[in-house]
């Protein structure tokens, strides 16, 4: 089951801009992480570009590499802040 983990660690490398290397482990996995991220402000939306990839190895051999998804973040017209996550193919 790969709910189980022997152990895992994760510390903020950087604080400005905010970068973050993360490692877990379970019986028949293992993943590691480097995350940052960028910004841009367009005018209504925020665009949040995380920069950075999760990997994901099995004990078998594969590797999968997950990348992380472009966030927008909006006002709408009754002032309620919205996200919408973009999965780029």
């Amino acid at each position: 089951m790969m709910i189980v983990k022997k152990y895992e660690f994760a510390f903020q490398v950087s604080h400005h801009p905010p970068m973050l290397a993360q490692y877990c482990e379970g019986r028949e996995w293992r993943c590691w992480q480097e995350f940052t991220m960028a910004s841009k402000f367009r005018g209504k939306y925020l665009q949040v570009i995380p920069l950075g990839t999760a990997h994901l190895e099995f004990n078998s051999g594969k590797l999968v590499g997950l990348t992380l998804l472009h966030l927008f973040m909006v006002q709408d017209g009754s002032g309620k802040l919205m996200s919408e996550q973009i999965v780029l193919i």
